[in-house]
């Protein structure tokens, strides 16, 4: 399993069974006795509008407690001092709905202001869910304070994946107290509900790396899901969870027991002898179902660490100043590129290599403009490639297995990069020409200054001869890369620790002279800066209304916008933006508003010339980053070479 989810050390502070707050059955029955009838009434109304806000609102307390316990900490919007939960590997692109929350709240603090929590409001509105939906409707203990802060990796290091196990499920809720029966029957709250193409992608096409389904679907099932999600499908269009999927019951496990699982994580429960039997017994006995699933809610909900808390009076912000948590930074052993091995100056002598990529691949396939596009940075500049950990090994090219998370999950990597299929076509040309002697490492370093030049930059001579690693890591990733949010300060400080420079780190940055961007990266910046509630006041009126046009509130956040004013040639455009006031992200307009990088971004913004040699020589130094560790020439860029081979 992968080391992803297993450091849980914050998690043995858990107190179970002996909660820090004494929680009770009534506890706002003297101090607002209607709060649970308002929060009933205002699911209702949610439930007219759109059953699947109940659904949504339901794994609230799934993905609140089980980070530092049932605190609302979930519900808290980033700031500049505190990376939040919202955008965790589970929450991002999954959790939705928040809204419904903020409507309980709004109408709880109209009849009896700052008394009830947002913690208590998620265990009121998730059983609301349950029984709104047909499901069964239990007493809850009440009683809960609402946390100062939240935690990204905190959240990332305990939530699963949609493609975990039964083992390791198992063991996951074996830390909270929950037993594998508790397991299996609070996995029911998949009853209601749907999930996107993207969690079930790897099980229909490539399932533990094989390029083939996962063997346990039903085949008429599968059929069904092929067609909802073909390979080239938006991964965000949705699919039933269950053939049930508006009403609370016991279908999820019949469609288990006939191979009909949703999810990896669903179906396992199935293929699993730990968990079959409660599986068979929960799709005959529904009663049975409803029974335990209370009671693990009810356990769940008894989750709870020792923390100062308070009452909200708005759930998306704390009331007073948060406890500032920034994520360490791994160290890694950096050499430089003096100890790589000989380049393939003699081993590919066909063409020259490093311009193999431009006679093999055409060119059509190298230039996309859409290609550079958003994430939640861009401080590395190669298109759509560019979040790799520490050292330029074609880690982040490696596709998931059974035993290892890889990075193409990672926060700064999940719904962001994407053309890895050009890489691919790279390998597929050169491995005709020159079999088992190029490195995918290579390939991105030479693909990266090609889109450059392509698109109207610079040219330069890559050094060569790296290879590729034999793992990656999601958590390494995690733990480096940043957040479209970042201030310049704290880019700095990262761009630091690999010896790379203020100059350095605006000139990569100028990456962003090509390409789009999504507008889930900027709707904090438009509507919240800083939890304000008012969009950033460094944005230039005109090109704020222009973004308000492009992303108002209601809008699919996979909508794109131009990272500048020439999102197709690589120009010094981007830093005449960032002057004016027309940085898209937040992470491109602090360079300008920073004293320390506004004098970088004032120079390239007048002399291209200045621009293009700074960013070179960032590349260039950035190329040179390598950890000590065993290393091949891949066959295959998402998969390391057979271990008999």
């Amino acid at each position: 399993m992968s080391p992803f989810f297993l450091p849980l050390l914050l998690l043995l502070r858990i107190i179970t069974g002996a909660a820090a707050v004494q929680l009770r059955p009534g506890y706002y029955s003297g101090m607002c006795p209607e709060a649970e009838t308002i929060v009933r009434d205002v699911m209702k109304k949610a439930f007219a509008r759109e059953p699947r806000s109940l659904a949504s609102v339901m794994r609230f307390q799934f993905h609140d407690c089980f980070v530092n316990g049932c605190d609302a900490s979930m519900l808290l919007d980033d700031t500049p001092t505190m990376l939040g939960e919202k955008l965790s590997l589970s929450n991002i692109n999954s959790l939705r709905s928040y809204e419904v929350v903020d409507e309980v709240k709004e109408a709880l603090e109209k009849v009896c202001p700052g008394v009830v929590s947002c913690a208590d409001i998620i265990i009121m509105a998730s059983r609301d869910a349950v029984a709104l939906t047909g499901g069964p409707d239990w007493q809850v203990k009440l009683g809960r304070l609402d946390s100062l802060t939240a935690s990204q990796e905190a959240s990332d290091n305990v939530m699963p994946s949609p493609r975990a196990n039964a083992t390791f499920l198992i063991d996951l809720f074996a830390k909270f107290n929950l037993s594998v029966k508790d397991l299996v029957a609070l996995s029911g709250s998949h009853s209601i509900g749907q999930g996107r193409c993207f969690s079930i992608m790897f099980r229909l096409y490539n399932q533990s790396g094989t390029g083939r389904p996962d063997p346990a679907f039903e085949p008429m099932y599968r059929k069904k899901l092929n067609k909802l999600c073909p390979l080239n499908v938006d991964q965000n269009v949705t699919g039933d969870l269950d053939a049930t999927p508006i009403i609370f019951d016991n279908q999820y496990f019949k469609d288990l027991a006939s191979g009909r699982g949703f999810l990896n994580s669903d179906q396992t429960l199935f293929t699993f002898p730990e968990t079959r039997g409660f599986v068979k017994q929960f799709s005959i006995d529904q009663e049975e179902f409803f029974k335990a699933f209370v009671e693990g809610m009810i356990k769940m909900g008894d989750l709870q660490i020792e923390q100062p808390g308070e009452i909200r009076k708005n759930c998306r912000v704390a009331n007073r100043r948060a406890v500032e948590t920034f994520w360490d930074l791994s160290k890694s052993n950096v050499s430089s590129l003096d100890n790589l091995p000989p380049t393939h100056d003699n081993r590919c002598h066909r063409r020259p290599p490093d311009r193999l990529l431009l006679g093999s691949v055409p060119k059509s396939r190298i230039h996309r403009p859409r290609c550079h596009e958003e994430g939640f940075d861009k401080r590395t500049p190669e298109p759509c490639l560019s979040h790799a950990t520490p050292g330029c090994d074609a880690s982040l090219l490696l596709d998931d297995t059974p035993t290892m998370l890889g990075e193409k999950l990672a926060l700064a990597n999940i719904s962001s990069l994407r053309s890895y299929e050009v890489v691919d076509e790279a390998k597929e040309a050169l491995e005709k020409a020159c079999p088992g002697v190029v490195s995918c490492a290579d390939i991105i370093i030479m693909a990266s200054r090609d889109a450059v030049a392509l698109t109207g930059g610079p040219g330069w001579e890559v050094k060569l001869g790296r290879l590729d690693s034999l793992t990656a890591s999601q958590e390494a990733s995690d733990n480096v890369m940043p957040s479209p949010r970042s201030n310049a300060t704290f880019l700095i400080d990262l761009f630091s620790k690999f010896n790379l420079s203020a100059k350095d780190m605006v000139a990569l940055s100028g990456s962003h002279s090509i390409g789009k961007a999504r507008c889930f990266s900027i709707m904090f910046q438009l509507y919240n800066q800083s939890g304000t509630g008012k969009p950033d006041p460094a944005i230039e009126p005109k090109f704020r209304e222009k973004l308000d046009k492009l992303c108002p509130l209601n809008v699919d956040q996979n909508v794109t916008g131009d990272l500048d004013a020439t999102s197709v040639l690589f120009d010094n455009q981007y830093f005449k933006d960032l002057v004016s006031g027309r940085g898209f992200l937040n992470s491109d307009q602090t360079l300008f508003t920073f004293p320390r990088t506004r004098e970088f971004v004032n120079q390239f913004s007048i002399d291209q010339e200045g621009f293009f040699k700074a960013f070179v020589e960032g590349m260039l130094k950035m190329g040179d980053l390598q950890v000590q560790q065993p290393g091949e020439i891949r066959k295959n860029c998402r998969v390391v070479n057979p271990k008999n081979n």
